[in-house]
């Protein structure tokens, strides 16, 4: 049995295997569907950085890759506890621990490569990471 066909095997179809093979990841939503994340305060998780809160300034869908540029300002998340709760989406509806958290604020631009979860902050979540 070749790779395609144990592939084609398990369920998948020869576009989500092709896709895979080119580092398309077929479960990135196209681009408009992110426009209600510009100009909003958002967390944002990095393969390889950990995560910022910002005002999203613009989102850009690469293959494998998506792209976020946030507003000077943005908040590198050192260490964190949600005020209610434990996870990351707690932290965008309740906010920090201000006590128990970590956070360092950068003057200048971010951009974040490899961000594999953009998720928006409450009014109420944005207020506890601003400086």
């Amino acid at each position: 049995m070749t790779k395609l066909a144990a592939l084609e095997a398990l369920g998948f179809t020869k576009d989500e295997i092709l896709k895979a093979a080119l580092g398309a990841s077929p479960n990135v939503p196209p681009a408009h569907d992110l426009a209600p994340f510009i100009g909003k305060p958002c967390l944002a998780r990095t393969r390889m950085d950990g995560v910022k809160a910002g005002i999203v300034r613009e989102v850009t869908i690469q293959p494998g890759n998506a792209v976020v540029t946030f507003e000077p300002g943005a908040a590198q998340l050192w260490r964190w506890k949600a005020a209610q709760g434990f996870t990351l989406l707690a932290v965008a509806e309740h906010g920090i621990s201000r006590r128990e958290s970590r956070i360092e604020h950068a003057g200048t631009e971010t951009i974040l490569f490899e961000v594999c979860s953009l998720t928006l902050c409450t009014d109420k979540a944005w207020s506890t990471m601003q400086r």
